[in-house]
């Protein structure tokens, strides 16, 4: 016992070394069960506090090592402290707090179970009390990444976690998607409002670039071939030149390492001195969201390739990672229609986070529901209302992406107009605005002929059914 009062004190030390060292020693403590593992975790939490920057980074590695192995025995608050040393002034801290924490928990949830002879626990894993300590953890890391206090790169780091340490690495040939989109669910059912709305603000800020980087190349590209055709146009003209600009540095702001100017150099060092037409078409691949991800995935690596030293290594690979689309794409729409549809009364909640991130995707990227009006239309008929309301809005989102004469909009046309004279006053509101955007051209379609005569049928169907109700409505 005099030797293990020794040890505590000395891990106080005035020497920083001695204190890093002894930490070393720390995690050995606590993952063997008695009266010593109070002490030494009140010990370690102190040293997550440490004043000298190594001393935290151990301190870091000693309580999660721990927790990976006898999590049973580790004090949620010590997991906590390391939390927040996602917060610290040092670089190098943020990131090994981020990166340990987020491993931890992906290899808790994925154990099979806890070292054999451990009292109370069987084969079968940790089970769910023990993992419910640190289902925390994931919406903490998105939400933090978030704070206005982080480095812009510790944002994107972050990002990274977690789509390659959270969720099922994409395979060779993205054929586990659906893989990846099913633990998206489950894993954001885990999550409190704020970390919900870092997931949508984290997909806007990628639909940004990604139409920043479209807009770019088209510009750029629209300017060579009118250069060559004619000497006397120059470039581009002047108001060309100010929108690429713009986008120059609309680019830069989201993908601002290691600063906001040096990463729009960057930027106009790879899209203006690489002149390799296959380079500009892997990009326009990389930043086209319908683009099927393994084409993303090929085109990316060819760009990663193609830079070389022209940009630090760093830029490059957040540029790519940020353009790509990784969490969610057009393949995952299917697999969260599934969920919405599933009617078992444990699926509650993986429904309301499968229409959260549909309706994110409606605001983002409602070209990836385009395809899937079938199914929308199909729950136009549902019991639920809610769930008819819903789907009205996602129609409403994509309407001026479908084909007003398919077979598909014609059948829904009925129920569209029912909806619209006998619903509730948000079904009202939404079927109304899909009126507008399938038949009536929305703002990206022109009226055609057929359209114009649809939309004044429908129109006069709509009008008569509430002048006869508002008849009916005075007679009682």
């Amino acid at each position: 016992r005099n030797l293990f009062d020794a040890f505590i004190a000395r891990c106080s030390d005035k020497s920083p070394e001695i204190r890093m060292e002894l930490m070393n020693f720390a995690s050995a403590y606590v993952s063997c069960p008695g009266a010593l593992i109070e002490p030494v975790n009140r010990l370690i939490e102190d040293r997550l506090r440490d004043t000298d920057e190594n001393v935290r980074l151990v301190a870091i590695r000693a309580v999660v090592e721990s927790a990976d192995v006898r999590p049973d025995l580790i004090e949620p608050k010590a997991i906590l402290e390391v939390a927040e040393r996602m917060r610290d002034k040092k670089p190098q801290i943020r990131r090994e707090a981020a990166i340990r924490l987020a491993k931890l928990y992906s290899n808790i949830v994925d154990k099979k179970g806890p070292p054999r002879g451990t009292p109370g626990q069987g084969g079968e894993g940790w089970g769910s009390n023990m993992r419910e300590r640190f289902e925390w953890i994931p919406s903490r890391l998105i939400s933090i990444s978030r704070n206005g206090g982080l480095m812009p790169e510790d944002r994107m780091r972050i990002e990274h976690i977690f789509d390659e340490i959270l969720l099922p690495p994409l395979d060779a040939s993205c054929s586990n998607v659906e893989e990846r989109t099913l633990q998206l669910v489950d894993l954001l059912s885990l999550f409190a409002a704020d970390g919900l709305d870092a997931v949508a603000t984290m997909l806007k800020e990628k639909q940004m670039l990604q139409e920043d980087m479209s807009t770019y190349l088209a510009l750029r590209r629209g300017g060579i071939e009118s250069s060559s055709q004619s000497s006397s146009q120059g470039d581009s003209d002047e108001h060309e030149e100010a929108e690429m600009e713009r986008r120059l540095s609309g680019m830069a702001s989201k993908v601002p390492i290691p600063s906001q100017d040096k990463s729009r150099d960057h930027f106009r060092r790879i899209l203006t001195e690489i002149h390799d037409a296959k380079f500009v078409k892997a990009l326009s691949a990389i930043s086209n969201p319908t683009a099927a991800m393994n084409q993303q995935k090929n085109a990316a690596s060819f760009v990663m390739n193609r830079v070389g030293k022209k940009a630090t290594g760093e830029f490059i690979h957040y540029m790519v990672y940020r353009l790509r689309s990784t969490i969610l794409c057009k393949e995952s729409v299917s697999v969260l229609l599934d969920t919405l549809k599933a009617r078992d009364r444990a699926a509650k909640s993986r429904r309301n986070i499968a229409l959260f991130l549909l309706e994110t995707l409606a605001e983002t990227f409602p070209m990836f529901l385009e395809g899937y009006a079938p199914e929308l239309a199909m729950m136009l008929s549902e019991d639920d209302s809610h769930l008819v309301e819903r789907s009205l809005y996602l129609l409403s989102r994509c309407g001026h992406y479908m084909d007003s004469s398919s077979a598909v909009v014609k059948g829904m046309r009925e129920n569209m107009i029912l909806l619209a004279t006998t619903g509730s006053s948000t079904q009202v509101k939404y079927a109304t605005q899909c009126i507008h955007k399938i038949w009536g051209g929305g703002e990206r379609r022109s009226h055609s002929a057929a359209d114009k005569k649809a939309l004044a049928q429908i129109f006069t169907t709509v009008q008569e059914s509430l002048v006869t109700s508002l008849r009916d409505s005075d007679r009682r």
